[in-house]
């Protein structure tokens, strides 16, 4: 798949890799009041580990949920959260993201990354590469 579109693709591009990998795994939260979920209770005041990676993937809100589609409603995404939890900094991590991969499609004409000395965030929270080496061929 050419994965260098438009500048107006790349907004449907973001919002699947966002819902796909997240780069925020788990949000901890405390219940306020008793809530009832799935035929279990959580009580006031207890912990609670929302999965976002994995919400994301719940084949009862996304059809094929492990497969990538860039035709895909990612509007029941929990990438930067929900309701008043949502993430402040959400539209200019999406407009940051934008302006980055407008810039790199308009100098990058191809690339390679050496995965086998790519290495990950160790985090039990966060995704992404602490190393990530690429080397690239520019447009002419």
């Amino acid at each position: 798949m050419d994965l260098f579109y438009s500048p107006f693709d790349f907004a449907i591009q973001d919002e699947e890799t966002l819902r796909w990998d997240p780069p925020s795994q788990a949000l901890a939260r405390t219940a306020t009041e008793d809530v009832d979920l799935h035929g279990v209770t959580i009580p006031a005041d207890a912990r609670v580990l929302l999965l976002v990676g994995s919400a994301n993937h719940d084949p009862d809100v996304f059809d094929a949920p492990s497969r990538f589609d860039l035709d895909r409603d990612t509007g029941p995404s929990l990438a930067f959260g929900n309701g008043r939890h949502h993430c402040l900094g959400a539209n200019l991590g999406r407009l940051e993201a934008r302006i980055a991969l407008t810039e790199l499609t308009t100098a990058i004409a191809d690339y390679d990354i050496d995965m086998a000395r790519a290495r990950r965030v160790r985090s039990s929270n966060d995704r992404g590469f602490a190393s990530l080496p690429t080397q690239i061929t520019r447009r002419r």
